[in-house]
């Protein structure tokens, strides 16, 4: 790349009319198509380098609770990294036609490339510069040096291309606020969501407390109930005692732990801990190459003396709707988003392979 750009250079130096096309014009005619071949073959890679990496943000912003659950199917028996998100997959390919039949011509998304990528470039060296800062303490002036160096060119760079904010380089500017938007409404209305449920919530010795003081009606068969923290009672568990006054003869907490191995064995997959008579608890651990499903954890859990029938077995999850009130926090258009959001995301149930003909639903509304 330095080449060919030194290249362009010295053909515009001695041919400024080359300004027209620089590139093409860098060999004589007959090696025009052989530049062509050359020229989409970078093409295919960029374009393939930017898809894993819209992939593998994605995957990450979804692992650190910015983004609703999606599906992501993982690529490599290897790599944790190398991720197909379908969804959004289908959003970068309805984007790129729109961009194509908005502005028809390469030149016309000059301003929109040249902003996109000089901004990232100086995001990179800003996060590479404080990497540097904290990790190279014995060599941390020579480093910081060095790359705050880079990142002025990098300024210089972004400062040249943001003259053409009005020729199309808004337009990465808008994407990103969108996205911005999207990511920090969906975290911060996550964690409101989750300190309203926590509060509400009792802890695991309450609540066998309650069970020994006031025991419910036992009704015949399993129950099994998804729990998001092994150290928690379930909403949903809770909600069936309270307003029922019931549980099953067999009750099981299943909860899932991603690992960041590609696969585990049987023996470290699965978890049992007896809470108290009829009141278990399931801790199933996968791999990133690993489908979790409930019924695989559950046999699992029957290896080690769990009694599982599943002709006997329901499924409970809690359902948390989102209800918009007047309260201090974020603005109610946000609020209004985020329920629109969590509406729309993929369901636990169908996340986590649970059959759906056995499957019963608490829902429950919590304001935020």
């Amino acid at each position: 790349l330095t080449l060919n750009y030194f290249g362009q250079g010295a053909l515009l130096l001695q041919q400024p009319t080359a300004v027209a096309n620089p590139f093409y014009l860098l060999a004589p005619a007959w090696a025009l198509p052989m530049l062509i071949v050359l020229a989409t073959a970078a093409t295919i890679v960029a374009s393939q380098a930017v898809i894993s990496g819209v992939f593998s943000v994605t995957s990450q912003a979804l692992n650190l609770g910015y983004l609703p659950r999606i599906r992501i199917v993982h690529s490599s028996e290897t790599e944790i990294g190398q991720v197909y998100v379908p969804s959004i997959n289908w959003i970068l390919f309805a984007s790129t036609a729109m961009l194509v039949l908005a502005f028809r011509s390469s030149d016309a998304l000059a301003g929109a490339y040249g902003i996109a990528v000089s901004s990232t470039m100086l995001m990179a060296g800003i996060m590479v510069d404080m990497l540097a800062y904290i990790v190279k303490k014995e060599r941390r002036i020579l480093t910081s040096s060095l790359l705050f160096t880079i990142t002025l060119i990098d300024i210089a760079f972004f400062c040249s291309n943001s003259l053409k904010f009005a020729e199309g380089g808004w337009l990465p500017v808008a994407t990103a606020l969108v996205v911005y938007m999207l990511m920090a409404t969906w975290h911060e209305g996550r964690r409101t969501l989750n300190w309203t449920i926590a509060r509400e919530q009792i802890g695991t010795r309450d609540f066998l407390t309650s069970l020994t003081n006031k025991p419910p009606q036992r009704v015949a068969g399993t129950a099994v109930y998804l729990a998001s923290e092994a150290s928690t009672i379930p909403r949903a568990l809770t909600q069936m005692v309270r307003f029922y006054g019931v549980l099953h003869e067999r009750n099981i907490l299943l909860t899932f732990v991603s690992a960041d191995a590609p696969r585990l064995t049987p023996e470290e997959r699965i978890s049992l801990e007896t809470l108290a008579p009829g009141l278990y608890r399931v801790v199933a651990r996968y791999g990133f190459m690993q489908q979790p499903t409930a019924v695989a954890a559950l046999k699992g859990a029957e290896d080690l003396g769990l009694e599982y029938k599943p002709t006997e077995t329901v499924y409970v999850v809690g359902r948390e709707t989102a209800l918009v009130v007047f309260r201090k926090g974020m603005s109610r258009w946000r609020k209004r988003l985020f329920a629109f959001m969590n509406r729309n995301s993929e369901m636990a149930p169908m996340h986590y392979g649970v059959p759906m003909h056995r499957l019963i639903e608490i829902g429950s509304q919590t304001a935020i």
